[in-house]
């Protein structure tokens, strides 16, 4: 909102790389922004892959199960426990509870 209602948004901008910033308003107000509420559905259960299963995936791909840390002891162990992936499942209730609540907030931001 700052964008739309500050004249002097980009000047006020310090540490920050004003092209990146740039380019998140573009998808906020261009190309990501949601026309109805099937869109926001949509977008949830996107960020529903994306914080509970492909960041899960990412991780484990870049310090498998079965890596050493620099003494010779797992990198999983002690309170370093893996994550797993959770995959949206529809019939599981929590799953929608995170989409509805997801697909409203949303929705209410536009």
């Amino acid at each position: 909102n700052s964008y739309l209602e500050n004249e002097n948004f980009f000047n006020d901008l310090k540490n920050v790389n004003k092209k990146d910033v740039v380019n998140y308003i573009q998808c906020g107000l261009e190309t990501e922004r949601p026309y109805t509420y099937e869109d926001c559905v949509n977008w949830s259960i996107l960020k529903f892959e994306e914080l509970f299963n492909n960041s899960m995936q990412q991780l484990i791909y870049n310090f498998p199960l079965d890596m050493k840390n620099s003494n010779g002891g797992n990198f999983w162990s002690g309170i370093k426990k893996p994550p797993k992936s959770i995959k949206f499942d529809i019939t599981n209730e929590l799953h929608l509870k995170f989409i509805k609540i997801c697909s409203k907030c949303r929705a209410r931001v536009y």
